[in-house]
């Protein structure tokens, strides 16, 4: 029954508060309408003013309603203030606040500066135009956030109340992310192409374009991640997975595209030195190429940088719940996963490629050697430093008899055998079909060459993680057993006959039971015996 009254309550309660802080927003900007000259019609203005106010009429005395009685009955039983429903409204009003804080603050400041720089035609009402939402959803954010606080600071958090909070504060900090670090690359582009190249058509524009989002994730993120980082939140959180998974989803994203826009760089800068003059297609110079890569590798490289960091500081200061520890370790293997997929298919490549070279002297078809052999040794090259460095050949025990690593292996086994095997049997084709005159020497000689190059890389990685699997193993199998494990115990019965084995955990229970009740003889209390 109170789990029913609180879904209404607090559904009614968001979807009136949502409806009041709507029907406020369009009252402001219908009067700064009517004071602010514009083009909009009297008759629009009026029939918008009457929207307004009687959505705000209407939603106003019913919140109020639905939310003080909420409080009422917080204040009259504990259960209710911390009841999981209750968090999940505080918690979700904040979320959707925060969204529309970031919105209202990335159109204001996109009006503003396109105004600033005349870029397009911005009225002084495009400019004024966001300010309403930025006032109403900030004082709705504020409001919430203190009676979180209080109820907080009061009756504590745990269970499922931190962790709607947890969900709250890092998926807000993830889609602020997500938010800042395109723009912010976008603004580190545009002001590089201006420094090395002529002035672009619409720089100005672009940077009207993202410096308002870029500002607005800038906020949202901070005052999200710094609250979580101090005090008595950061103690709690600290050990938390939800916590792990958003750095190490920050972690690897941000990784990823730091090494792809990497890679681009050195592709790029290779096929150059080797002579390519127009590398995948793009036209211009090097230094224009080198562009948006470059402004990707430097604000993604940051934000790994920094969350890496961070995620190092904590494990080492307060040590790694088994779950935390788990999510880690999952991180790590599936980056030397990707890391070794990359070095594979580079080492292959440019095997493959010297073998179109003694072949028959040219690159594949549809790209020259010089493309090839830049694309392949780029992959090779960004993907051996990263698994050298996420890669561990002596783990300790515990990690050796992981399921992560066990995942990592296997997958990595099962993808190098798979290839060697495939590649296997084309050359076997090749070599039949060449003797019996299905396919000219040039032509087979050219497949056999390339696949000999997938064989000998795929057949190297299988020895080399069949190697490790059996190291795991053997160190696994090494693992003392505890006294838990190794306690057995046989209950006999009057006649002799073994009437119950015990082994493990209930071994042990059993024993300490036996010697409780021992020393509870010798202390001269009375055993209990069943009745």
């Amino acid at each position: 029954m109170q789990t029913i009254r609180r879904i209404y309550l607090y559904v009614v309660s968001a979807v009136s508060l949502g409806m009041l802080a709507a029907g406020v927003v369009e009252l402001a900007r219908t009067l700064v309408a009517m004071v602010v000259p514009t083009a909009i019609p009297a008759n629009w203005l009026a029939e918008n003013l009457a929207a307004a106010v009687g959505t705000t009429i209407v939603a106003l005395p019913v919140w109020l309603f639905h939310w003080g009685l909420a409080n009422r009955l917080a204040a009259r039983d504990a259960t209710e203030r911390v009841a999981a429903l209750r968090r999940l409204y505080l918690y979700g009003v904040l979320a959707v606040s925060a969204i529309f804080i970031a919105i209202g603050v990335s159109d204001a400041t996109e009006a503003l500066t396109a105004f600033a720089a005349h870029t397009r035609n911005v009225t002084v009402m495009q400019v004024i135009d966001p300010l309403p939402v930025i006032v109403v959803t900030l004082a709705v954010w504020w409001y919430h956030w203190g009676i979180a606080g209080q109820e907080r600071r009061a009756f504590g958090e745990g269970g499922a109340s931190a962790t709607i909070r947890r969900w709250y504060v890092y998926g807000s900090a993830f889609w602020a992310l997500v938010v800042l670090l395109p723009a912010t690359t976008s603004l580190v582009r545009t002001n590089y192409d201006h420094i090395v190249g002529p002035p672009t058509f619409g720089a100005a524009w672009q940077v009207s374009e993202s410096v308002g989002p870029a500002l607005a994730g800038l906020l949202i993120w901070a005052a999200h991640w710094i609250w979580s980082s101090r005090g008595q939140i950061a103690e709690d959180d600290r050990r938390s997975v939800l916590r792990a998974v958003y750095l190490l989803s920050v972690i690897a994203i941000a990784l990823t595209v730091t090494l792809v826009q990497a890679g681009q760089v050195l592709f790029y800068l290779l096929s150059r030195l080797l002579g390519v003059p127009n590398p995948g297609g793009q036209t211009g110079s090097i230094a224009q190429l080198l562009a948006g890569p470059v402004a990707a590798a430097i604000v993604y490289g940051a934000a790994w940088w920094y969350h890496q960091r961070v995620l190092r500081g904590e494990s080492a200061v307060a040590g790694e719940a088994p779950r935390r520890l788990g999510v880690r370790r999952l991180y790590r293997y599936l980056i030397a996963l990707v890391a070794l997929a990359l070095l594979s298919v580079g080492l292959a490549g440019v095997l493959w490629t010297i073998g179109d070279l003694l072949s028959s002297g040219t690159g594949q078809a549809g790209f020259s050697w010089q493309e090839q052999i830049s694309l392949f040794a780029t992959l090779a090259i960004v993907g051996l430093p990263v698994w050298i460095a996420v890669w561990r050949p002596r783990p300790d025990v515990a990690e050796a008899a992981s399921l992560s690593r066990r995942l990592y292996l296997y997958l990595a086994l099962i993808g190098s055998v798979l290839a060697a095997l495939i590649s296997g049997a084309v050359m076997a084709f090749q070599a039949i079909a060449l003797v019996i005159g299905a396919r000219s020497p040039t032509e087979a000689v050219n497949d056999l060459t390339r696949a000999l190059a997938v064989v000998l890389v795929g057949a190297g990685v299988a020895v080399y993680q069949w190697r490790a699997l059996q190291l795991d193993a053997s160190r696994a199998g090494a693992l003392p057993r505890t006294a838990e494990s190794r306690a057995r115990l046989r209950l006999i019965g009057p006649d002799g006959r073994i009437v119950r084995e015990l082994a493990g955990e209930m071994a042990t229970l059993e024993l300490a039971f036996d010697r409780l009740a021992g020393e509870l003889e010798t202390a001269g209390l009375p055993r209990s015996e069943p009745s």
